[in-house]
Formats: structure tokens, sequence, C-alpha cells
């Protein structure tokens, strides 16, 4: 549906609610939206820590994490709020700190542990997240100008593994 068609009315009594309590909490609308941003942003980077941990080296991790971003901003409900509403009503800026507490931060802690296990390079830590977080994004924006396209989806993870993968120290 989108946070364009979804009006203020509809919002207070699909959560039952008044008008006057919907203010109250956020701000508004623009304030709920906000905090639906802020909430799945956090529930996708706890996933992605699931599948991380789930392998025994932390650079594997990294690379489970990133495949794991995509696949789950395929998701009709995730894309749509936070590739499709949210950079548009927050603007960018908002959106990027956003995912910097979440997304970056998570890449950043699984970066600093490939250092140390000598699986990458010593090097700044802070761009190479930023970078490898603004691959992964831009990618799934591409995706969701197709959301249900397969050749998309394995052109992207094939790029992400030859990507992440020519990061490798050695």
């Amino acid at each position: 549906m989108g946070y364009a068609n979804v009006g203020v009315e509809q919002l207070v009594e699909a959560c039952g609610v008044t008008r006057g309590a919907l203010y109250h909490h956020f701000d508004g609308k623009l304030g709920l939206f906000e905090a639906v941003v802020e909430s799945i942003q956090e529930e996708v980077a706890q996933a992605l820590e699931r599948e991380a941990s789930r392998e025994s080296e932390p650079w594997e991790g990294v690379k489970a994490g990133c495949a794991a971003f995509v696949r789950t901003c395929t998701q009709d409900d995730v894309r749509q709020v936070l590739l499709v509403d949210a950079i548009s009503v927050l603007g960018v800026d908002r959106w990027r700190r956003i995912d910097a507490r979440h997304g970056v931060a998570a890449l950043r802690d699984g970066l600093e542990e490939s250092i140390r296990a000598g699986v990458l390079r010593k090097q700044p830590i802070e761009p190479l997240a930023r970078l490898i977080s603004g691959a992964v994004n831009e990618a799934t924006l591409w995706l969701a100008e197709a959301p249900h396209s397969q050749s998309r989806k394995k052109q992207i993870y094939l790029a992400l593994d030859r990507m992440l993968d020519a990061l490798v120290d050695g």
C-alpha cells in the first residue's frame, strides 16, 4: 500500500487508538513511520546477525549476512518500507543514519573480526563497511525495481560473492 496511500484516520483505526494518542506517542504519521523503519531495520539486523553467527569463520559470516540482507529485502513488506518509502519519506540522510545504526554497525563488527582472524588485511574499517553497505544497498534498490526477478537475484548474488571474495587477503 505504501506510506502515501495511508491516512492518519486509517492508522488510528487500525491501531485502535485516538488521533491524540498517535500524536502524543509518535508526533504524527511521520514519527510513527520513522519508528516502524527503525524497528524493521533492527529486525533485519538481528536476522543478519543470526545468519552470520551460523558460520564458523567471521568472513563467511560477513558474506552470509550480506546475502541475507538481499534476501530479506525481497520480502514485499520490507522492500516497501525500507527501500521504497523510507528514502523518499524520511530523506536519504535520516535513512542513512538509521541504516548506519543497524546494518553498518553489524557489518563493521564482522569486518573487524575478519581482520583479527587474518582473512582481511588490516585497514580502516569505517570506509570498508560503508563501501560494502553502499554496494549491497544499491543492489537491493535495483532489485526493488523488479522484486520478483530471479535473473536479477542471481546476478546480485554472483556479483556480491565475487566482490567480497576479491577483498580476501591471500
